[in-house]
């Protein structure tokens, strides 16, 4: 039996071998064709051209299986860009902690002030998501300021925002 892994392909069981390498081979190929903006129906002409045929037929490669191979090689980015950005994210989260407390160590309310809205920004925490229908039965998800209340915090001047942060006081209207 054969279990693939997103682009990888796992042999178990004496299973062809020769077909498994085919399919690395063949993702491969649809990978790079990918990156360079082919659809699917010019991979399918591509890998012919090429003369990279099914093994157990001799045909060329048939569109359902280009497409489950550019769905595996898709998902596999999505991943890899996800694992970065999160891997990115931590990395600035502890530097900006770094800053937090050196900001804190010297009494520097300002750098502390601009550390606290960075970390804000970095984890979207003044955007809340809204959900509705949207067209043809589909969702749209949209970004919006958090308001809390009266307050926006994302209209206060610098000074505003210091009082807010420290005094707890709301900007008279």
């Amino acid at each position: 039996m054969t279990t693939e892994t997103n682009t990888e392909v796992v042999v178990k069981d004496g299973q062809d071998e020769l077909a498994v390498v085919a399919t690395m081979d063949r993702r491969a190929h649809v990978e790079q064709l990918l990156i360079q903006g082919h659809s699917q129906r010019s991979i399918v002409r591509e890998l012919t051209n090429l003369g990279s045929t099914n093994p157990k037929t001799g045909r060329p490669w048939d569109l359902k299986t280009i497409n489950t191979d550019c769905q595996k090689i898709r998902s596999q980015w999505g991943k890899e860009l996800d694992d970065s950005k999160e891997n990115r994210r931590a990395e600035v989260l502890m530097k900006l902690k770094a800053l937090e407390a050196k900001a804190w160590n010297s009494d520097d309310l300002v750098m502390v002030r601009q550390v606290l809205k960075d970390i804000r920004t970095l984890f979207a925490l003044d955007e809340e998501t809204k959900v509705k229908p949207g067209a043809g039965g589909g969702i749209n998800f949209e970004k919006a300021v958090f308001i809390s209340g009266d307050v926006r915090v994302d209209q206060m001047s610098d000074n505003e925002l210091d009082d807010f942060l420290l005094q707890g006081k709301v900007p008279a209207k």
